[in-house]
């Protein structure tokens, strides 16, 4: 199973989602699932955002590595789990590669949380970079049993 994570730079939401799911997937054992992450308006090869790294760092996850990367039709078209961070994103995708359209969910619609969105701390403080790792951890950990229930 490959799942891609979709934001618009590819700097903040995408990759701090991709690096916790790996890491949560990782704990749990679970080594089947390929995870990538890129951005609707992304200038590639560009660095994480540094305080994305930084809350990254703290939870003991590096994404210095990170690289930026422009969606691209076939690594839509390659994914069987497509979710983004915003419904713009969504809408955003699906006007470019309708082809997708069963694949594709934003995060906390996937994970059936109340909250439609999740915000971009782009431009904002170090807590509320925080408070976007938080919330995306929070709709992973209602993805991940959902995988785990598809599965059984």
């Amino acid at each position: 199973m490959k799942i891609l994570f979709v934001c618009t730079g590819n700097t903040c939401r995408s990759p701090m989602a991709a690096a916790l799911l790996k890491d949560m997937l990782k704990e749990k054992g679970i080594f089947n699932i390929k995870v990538e992450s890129a951005g609707i308006a992304a200038s590639p090869d560009q660095k994480a955002n540094p305080l994305s790294s930084q809350v990254m760092e703290e939870q003991g996850i590096q994404i210095t590595d990170h690289r930026t990367r422009q969606i691209q039709a076939d690594q839509l078209k390659q994914a069987n789990l497509i979710l983004t961070m915003t419904e713009g994103h969504k809408t955003a995708v699906l006007s470019g590669e309708p082809s997708v359209w069963n694949n594709i969910f934003t995060l906390n619609e996937y994970a059936e949380m109340e909250e439609k969105d999740i915000p971009d701390p782009y431009g904002l403080s170090k807590q509320e970079y925080q408070i976007t790792a938080h919330k995306i951890r929070s709709a992973l950990e209602k993805v991940i049993d959902k995988l785990k229930d598809s599965k059984s």
